[in-house]
């Protein structure tokens, strides 16, 4: 036996069956969403009230019923926005999800936020960013606003695919030097609801990109290695 399909699937644990047993038909629903939705290194869930609701087809006051049952079995954790407009986060507990979590993908202080950011531009070829004051009061103004990790990184992603494509098509661009040439594929990402499996294949994609270009060009990774970053 083998799957159909290798990169659209889920591993559910055998404590789902508990699951089952435990919540309503629309918890369970609403639970499964999460599952396939959430973060894969984190768990986490970031939802606001309306469109969640509309996108389950329930109601809000339904959703709230179905979030309290998630709360009350202990199968997720709910921090709810303080309003339906603005976003919550709702978190599956580790006995429900398959996945073990990295610890650095929760971020908590604006350092770590920045050398996380710099780990995503590293072993770009393309980027030649030196991180300097005005990157990094940028990196700084996106912390302050709440912008994730996941969604600066899949914008890398995004922006680094088109360089190389530009660049084996016979674009002539000079390498990224800025965190400002990601500004406006951060606002592509926000609006995107492509699957978690969608963005793992775009980023290896990315990887064979980047190395077709530099065996095509005889490129040593070296010669387009990071600048030192500016001092403060």
């Amino acid at each position: 036996m083998k799957l159909k399909a290798a990169l659209v699937w889920f591993p559910a644990p055998m404590q789902w069956n508990t699951a089952i047993e435990a919540l309503s038909d629309g918890a369970f629903k609403l639970f499964v969403y999460l599952c396939l939705n959430a973060d894969r290194e984190t768990a986490q869930f970031e939802f606001k009230q309306t469109v969640l609701a509309r996108t389950l087809g329930k109601s809000r006051r339904s959703l709230a019923r179905y979030l309290r049952e998630l709360q009350d079995r202990q199968i997720c954790t709910v921090n709810m926005s303080s309003n339906q407009y603005s976003e919550g986060m709702i978190r599956i507990q580790q006995t429900y999800w398959p996945y073990e979590g990295t610890p650095s993908a929760v971020v908590q202080d604006q350092d770590s936020y920045l050398h996380a950011i710099k780990s995503y531009l590293h072993p770009r070829v393309c980027v030649r960013c030196r991180f300097s004051n005005l990157d990094r009061q940028l990196a700084q103004k996106w912390f302050q606003a709440g912008v994730k990790l996941r969604t600066i990184e899949q914008a890398i992603i995004l922006v680094c695919s088109r360089k190389y494509i530009s660049w084996l098509n016979g674009g002539e661009s000079p390498p990224i030097g800025s965190l400002r040439y990601f500004e406006q594929a951060i606002k592509e990402v926000l609006k995107d609801t492509s699957s978690p499996e969608y963005w793992d294949f775009t980023k290896a994609q990315l990887k064979r990109i980047e190395q077709q270009w530099v065996l095509s060009h005889n490129v040593a990774c070296e010669n387009f290695s990071q600048p030192k970053e500016e001092t403060r």
